[in-house]
């Protein structure tokens, strides 16, 4: 695993009140974890309540002890 895949889902509701998720998923490679992320970026509106996402690949740094 070198990269994780940061998804972050905020719900706005219609009192604009909003709440954050977070889901890190990882991947073995840099290619893979962008294409996903391309894939996952979205808006949407239902019953006046907002959905959107974002997401981000993080490189992974190891260190040899």
């Amino acid at each position: 695993m070198t990269h994780i895949l940061l998804i972050i889902l905020t719900v706005s509701i219609a009192d604009h009140q909003t709440k954050d998720f977070e889901f890190e998923i990882p991947y073995s490679n840099r290619g893979e974890c962008i294409e996903a992320a391309k894939e996952i970026d979205f808006s949407s509106i239902i019953t006046g309540n907002i959905i959107n996402t974002k997401s981000e690949c993080i490189a992974l740094n190891f260190k040899e002890i």
